[in-house]
């Protein structure tokens, strides 16, 4: 079993290397020695454990909310 400590701070370095550095998730497979599906799953908790927060400014005069999917 992955040590609890570890996992965070493999989701957070993740998440840096993609939200910050703006790796995409191949290079970051590359760069982390594990795999693209390893690396979708890490950013998907890396949200969900608000290690990062999606913030969406919507643009003045977009009504986004009122429009139908």
């Amino acid at each position: 079993m992955v040590d609890i400590f570890y996992q965070e701070k493999l989701i957070t370095k993740t998440a840096v290397l993609y939200y910050q550095k703006n790796l995409n998730q191949k290079q970051i497979s590359e760069k982390l020695h594990i795999s693209q599906p390893t690396v979708s799953r890490l950013l998907g908790k890396a949200i969900k454990n608000n290690i990062v927060k999606v913030l969406i400014n919507n643009l003045p005069g977009s009504h986004s909310d009122l429009e139908n999917d």
